[in-house]
């Protein structure tokens, strides 16, 4: 039996069939990416197949050699099969590269390997990861730390002058990014991901963390920095391996491998329908440590119990255990799930196979659990019979007439919710019901990070501003902190205010105590409140604010300054400007605080305004005049003509700008 990488859709299904005498069974995913086909000999008729193979690698081509219990034969590479591989492949084995892998036990002995090739015991590398013994294994890990710490340190030189952005892209695209491949197929050993994760929020903040890192990692439209969190894209990988294991095609290939080791789980025998029952009761014992992940990574939420099925053939499989929809523990008569368990009656199939079809066989379903009273059997019965709907009473009805279970039949609808317990907090709500088949990874993502960093985010402020500025449930405006024409490096600031992550007086205070907590311009204390909203020097700034905001026909206020204005695309030049002129605000403020304590340069926040603004402006003005543009400049920076206007090819400042 070969199995084949090939590049094959179902048009050409029936050419390989012709190609191939014997049977060919092909997967295929498109035709401009890789499928698998499975090409089994004219002469080949099994009568089972074993788990326990062999397989041998060498770029491209997979051979699995199984045991055969038909005649006891043993099947060996032949130099036919060369032949007729390269036939097939228009390409050459090349056994000087290839590895062959011994998996379980040959009684019979090893068929025999061509030329020089020899059987390993211990594990080979395939598509990049080990796979083999548990020494193997442990090599795909090997200096993943060290190798992190270098490609860190590549960048180290440069961190200065980085913005939070060019960060967060740095350690998410280039950084993190090269774990990917293997953490989506293999669990890392406990802790690595720990030390990892340290080594991240080290570069972000180059010194003091000023934010919860829980915060860091949420959406940019939500208040973080959308810093990678290695413990949730890995669970989101898991979930996603659910997610194509229950929804994906008909044909994946791996599907009935999973469906055996889910059978493990808590010795419930269950494998799809084990995605029906409540994850907090699972027990993992046996189960590989990957299949351990998937697990826990499904119990990070809660499966939104249905109100009916459309299918018998998922009608029968809903589990009796577990926390399932038909789970009647808590209403029924004590010992009723160790009955159900001592007896293997788990699922709706079971029972309807004792009590017929609609669900009254009283007598025989005591007889069964060992329930001695037939009018508590009955209470049992009527429990599971208002559990169901009457769509699927009918259909339970038809299958007593004969109807047939389609096993084709799409798996049912999963709704998840993010399973945050007792917590909550303007930063994790709302949690949004999702629907498993439709979800896309970064939503997947986004609800993990909820999850695992709950604790850090419950009962805690969208900003430090909330309860002055946001009484009536108002929120930062984050999208626009980075909206072109802002500097990333002032998008930063306006972020750090808004989150109190500000190098201020009253706190350096408690850090030294031979620093005032006081203001430099006033008796007043230098809290963040202060120094960006209340201190009596930005009297002179919030005047000029207010002219600014007056030409264009909108009115100045504190939380627009500090949380920034969304807009309609209809408004987008005019909003754009007025949120670059509020940024250009914040950041005279701190320019012009920064010189007062270094006794150097201007400390008036008005004029460094003006001097920052008007520098901006000559900067694109030339700009747009190299590139014979000069519209586009106009159309930008020159609305309502309150900031500057172009008249004869020259640049004019507005009265805002001259002062």
């Amino acid at each position: 039996m070969f199995l084949q990488e090939t590049h094959s859709d179902r048009n050409n299904e029936a050419d390989w069939e012709k190609e191939w005498e014997g049977q060919a069974l092909l997967s295929h995913n498109t035709s401009l990416s890789g499928g698998v086909g499975l090409l089994f000999s004219k002469s080949f008729a099994p009568s089972s197949l074993e788990v326990e193979h062999v397989l041998a690698y060498s770029h491209g081509l997979v051979d699995v050699w199984r045991r055969m219990h038909t005649d006891s034969r043993q099947y060996t590479w032949s130099r036919s099969s060369e032949v007729l591989f390269n036939r097939l492949s228009a390409a050459r084995v090349n056994w000087q590269k290839s590895e062959a892998l011994a998996v379980g036990r040959w009684t019979n002995g090893l068929p025999v390997l061509p030329q020089d090739l020899a059987w390993r015991r211990d594990g080979l590398k395939y598509l990049g990861i080990f796979i083999g013994d548990e020494e193997t294994e442990k090599k795909n890990w090997l200096d993943t730390l060290e190798k992190v710490d270098g490609k860190i340190q590549k960048w180290k030189w440069l961190l200065p002058r980085m913005s939070y952005r060019g960060r967060t892209l740095v350690l998410n695209n280039l950084v993190a990014s090269v774990l990917w491949h293997r953490l989506s197929c293999m669990e890392p050993p406990s802790g690595l991901l720990a030390q990892l994760q340290t080594r991240v929020l080290a570069f972000f903040w180059d010194g003091m963390h000023w934010v919860q890192q829980g915060v860091l990692y949420l959406p940019r439209e939500e208040g973080g920095q959308g810093l990678i969190h290695l413990a949730s894209r890995t669970a989101a990988f898991r979930i996603q391996f659910v997610q194509r294991f229950l929804t994906g095609p008909a044909d994946l290939m791996w599907r009935d491998v999973a469906r055996c080791v889910f059978r493990r789980v808590s010795n419930l025998g269950l494998d799809d329908a084990l995605f029906l029952t409540d994850f907090k009761f699972a027990k993992l014992n046996g189960l590989p440590p990957f299949y351990q992940s998937v697990v826990k990574a499904w119990a990070l939420f809660k499966v939104e119990k249905r109100t009916s099925s459309e299918s018998l053939y998922w009608l029968l499989r809903e589990p009796t255990v577990h926390g399932a929809r038909l789970d009647v523990s808590a209403e029924a008569p004590p010992r009723l799930t160790a009955a159900l368990w001592r007896t293997r009656t788990l699922l709706l199939q079971h029972v309807v196979a004792v009590a017929g079809p609609d669900l009254t066989g009283a007598e025989a379903v005591g007889s069964l659990l060992g329930i001695r009273s037939t009018q508590a059997a009955e209470g049992v019965l009527r429990l599971w019979r208002n559990r169901l709907s009457t769509r699927e009473r009918r259909i339970l009805e038809d299958y007593g007439q004969g109807a047939e279970p389609n096993s084709e039949d799409p798996f049912p609808e999963i709704r998840l919710v993010a399973h945050l317990g007792n917590l909550d907090g303007p930063l994790l709500r709302p949690a949004k019901a999702f629907s498993l088949a439709a979800i896309d990874k970064k939503t997947i993502y986004n609800n993990c990070v909820r999850v695992l960093n709950r604790r850090g985010l419950s009962n805690r402020n969208t900003s430090v501003w909330a309860d002055r500025l946001g009484g009536d449930g108002a929120r930062p405006c984050w999208r626009v902190l980075y909206k072109p024409p802002l500097k990333k490096r002032t998008g930063d600031l306006q972020w750090r205010i808004l989150h109190g992550a500000v190098a201020l007086n009253a706190l350096l205070s408690k850090m030294n105590n031979a620093v005032s907590d006081r203001c430099p311009f006033c008796p007043g204390r230098e809290t963040v409140f202060h120094t960006y909203s209340e201190c009596e020097r930005l009297t002179v700034l919030f005047k000029v604010m207010k002219g600014v905001f007056n030409g264009f026909n909108e009115t100045f206020s504190s939380r627009l300054f500090i949380f920034g204005a969304g807009y309609k695309k209809a408004a987008r030049n005019k909003w754009q400007l007025l949120n670059f002129i509020c940024g250009e605000a914040k950041m005279a403020i701190y320019i012009s605080r920064k010189n007062k304590m270094a006794k150097s340069g201007d400390w008036e926040a008005a004029s460094v305004w003006r001097c920052n603004v008007r520098s901006r402006l000559r900067w694109e003005f030339d700009f747009y005049r190299m590139i014979n543009d000069l519209d586009k400049f106009q159309e930008i920076w020159c609305h309502e003509n309150v900031l500057c206007t172009v008249i004869d090819n020259r640049l004019v400042f507005a009265q805002p700008l001259v002062g």
